[in-house]
């Protein structure tokens, strides 16, 4: 008994605490009565523990001195029940835990509306007005803006609405149209993407315990879920064998991946749109290292769950593959690590590109190319991409990029562009590489027939792919001004299609080269021989920081841009690292942390389990 007494006063009394101050990104943690302790004269300090469901707690700090208090909790997500507990601990580290409080977060932006309030004071003491259809700062135009009759804070960011779509403010521009910011994003998965969904009525979806919950509540029976989806407006449920989607009340019948029959893309008008003809707004990267002849891939083994995660973390929706075509025809272990890493992409729900960057003809170093080419060759060209189309004509995610930077033999004439467009036929020209992808364009002493765009499309397009088509300008892809002069036709429909065909060829160009009116001219393209209305993307960017005079025009276009991100390019050293300190200018995609622990780094090193690493410039 006397040993029990002696135990039982080691411990402290269990503090007491309040919550309060709550907004929809913190709250705030009070003691309201103190641990004491009659043995150990003093109560060393408190340990605090956060939960959302009140059985996992994740400790936030360790022996805070009750100083510390009010301690306020910040990065809180909206319209979330967080629960808090205290730990008093004495000298001899006894330990007493307070009973649980709890708050939720309330909606964010809910009040922060222009109208009914005539004006918002953001987080920097900026006050925010709408007049006439015009957004103004501090009393002067926010960027450029017409129309609008809804101005919204919400997450510590300014939206302004046009009556379809909302706009984020950047700090310097609007960025692009997107729905509620509200509303999680198309694909978002939990805990993939994050620990909560936000639909489009603004119901909160949870899951925990392998439970679904709805605003709270459970929402219908579910048990042993692993994954929960927000997919084209359905919330879904993941039990590790099927998918059953919610229809309001209850659970649907099982059923495959709903992002397997009907994640892809397509073109209409001078837009890439997902396959139900939302306009998409590309941001992507670059992962080097599969255009080096080589045995085998450096990202086959890269998960899926590690791409969903890199896209997560950044904010981006379609990767860049360089890929070999001496490789892909000749190695088989290679070409089915392309395919493992392709399909892992677009299993995650990212859209992916394969981008025909390094060839030789047969000719030449026994037909094992050692860099970018002026053009490909007619050796390799069509036959890769009629295995290619033939291997990705069924996943309408994958995007085929004919060839990289065409610059034939580092000149440009009308005869070259022709060349770019249809090919020299049966008309030999100089073969013209670099070494090793890092620059040095040079003749070699071999000549080659070249294959242009034209035929290299026409052998995609007779194996029924529908898959968009990338072409590129001279040049290296910079020269802009004379793009629709490369671009081949994407009339004739596919073999075996039936209906209406509509062109699904798309212009690309490389680190904001050519003024707004290329861009324009492209994206209106009506000339006779030309396709008509090409949506452009920006494949190869360093950072968004140096689009110079095209920042204001990028965005509103739908103008796609996937950075480039290699990590033994001295020639990009300052531009690299002016991304990287840079994140906010992506639209806000680039905010995340893991880059900010090593900023000599790259995206492949961002999330564990990603192989390989980039191996040239572009």
């Amino acid at each position: 008994m006397s040993f029990f007494s002696t135990r039982r006063a080691a411990y402290p009394t269990p503090p007491s605490l309040s919550l309060g101050s709550i907004t929809a990104s913190s709250i705030t943690v009070s003691i309201v009565a103190q641990s004491t302790d009659t043995v150990y004269p003093t109560v060393t300090g408190y340990d605090l523990y956060r939960s959302t469901d009140n059985i996992n707690w994740t400790r936030l700090a360790t022996n805070l001195p009750f100083s510390s208090f009010p301690y306020v909790d910040t990065g809180l997500s909206s319209n979330t029940t967080y629960y808090y507990q205290l730990q008093g601990a004495n000298a001899a580290n006894y330990r007493s835990t307070s009973v649980s409080g709890n708050s939720t977060t309330p909606p964010n932006g809910g009040t922060q509306t222009i109208p009914p309030q005539a004006s918002i004071t953001d987080g920097s003491s900026n006050v925010w007005t709408l007049v006439s259809g015009v957004v103004y700062e501090n009393g002067s135009p926010a960027g450029f803006s017409a129309g609008v009759t809804t101005v919204k804070y919400y997450n510590s960011t300014i939206y302004q609405y046009n009556g379809s779509q909302w706009f984020a403010w950047t700090g310097t521009t609007w960025g692009p149209g997107i729905s509620d910011p509200r509303v999680s994003p198309n694909g978002f998965v939990i805990p993939t993407s994050g620990s909560s969904i936000v639909d489009s009525a603004i119901n909160t979806w949870t899951l925990s315990g392998g439970q679904v919950y709805e605003n709270g509540t459970l929402a219908g029976v579910s048990s042993g879920v692993t994954q929960l989806l927000w997919y084209n407006s359905t919330i879904y449920q993941f039990n590790g064998t099927q998918w059953f989607a919610w229809n309001g009340t209850a659970w649907g019948s099982g059923q495959g991946d709903p992002r397997s029959t009907s994640f892809g893309m397509k073109i209409v008008g001078n837009t890439f749109t997902d396959l139900s003809s939302n306009i998409l707004t590309l941001k992507g990267a670059n992962f080097s290292g599969m255009e080096n002849t080589t045995n085998t891939t450096p990202f086959s083994g890269t998960t899926q769950s590690t791409w969903a995660g890199i896209a997560s973390t950044w904010g981006l929706n379609i990767f860049r593959f360089p890929v070999n075509a001496h490789s892909w025809l000749t190695i088989p272990a290679y070409k089915s690590g392309v395919i493992a890493c392709i399909n892992n992409v677009t299993a995650a729900g990212v859209y992916a590109i394969i981008d025909l960057h390094w060839d030789c003809p047969a000719a030449y170093n026994n037909g094992v190319p050692v860099g970018q080419p002026g053009f490909i060759s007619q050796d390799n060209g069509p036959s890769f991409w009629t295995d290619v189309a033939n291997t990705f004509k069924t996943n309408p995610a994958v995007l085929f990029e004919l060839m990289n930077e065409p610059y034939g033999i580092d000149t440009i004439t009308a005869q070259y562009l022709t060349y770019c467009q249809q090919g020299t036929g049966n008309t030999f020209i100089t073969f013209w590489t670099d070494q090793g992808g890092n620059g040095g364009l040079a003749a070699t002493g071999t000549t080659y027939k070249a294959s242009g765009h034209q035929p290299m499309l026409n052998a995609i397009r007779a194996t029924g792919a529908t898959n968009v088509c990338l072409y590129s300008c001279m040049a290296e892809n910079s020269y802009f001004a004379q793009s629709l002069a490369c671009a081949p036709t994407d009339t004739t429909a596919p073999t075996g299609f039936s209906g209406t065909w509509t062109s699904q060829l798309a212009a690309t160009v490389h680190y904001a080269n050519g003024s707004a009116g290329n861009y324009t001219t492209v994206l209106n393209a009506t000339s006779s021989g030309y396709p008509v209305n090409l949506p452009i993307l920006m494949t190869e960017c360093y950072t968004t920081t140096n689009l110079g005079g095209l920042n204001g025009f990028i965005w509103p276009n739908h103008i796609g841009i996937v950075l480039w991100t290699p990590a033994n390019d001295g020639q990009v050293g300052a531009a690299y690292q002016n991304w990287d300190s840079n994140k906010t200018n992506f639209n806000g995609c680039l905010t995340a942390s893991p880059y900010n622990s090593q900023p000599g780094g790259t995206l492949d090193n961002l999330q564990t389990g990603v192989q390989g690493t980039h191996a040239q410039q572009p």
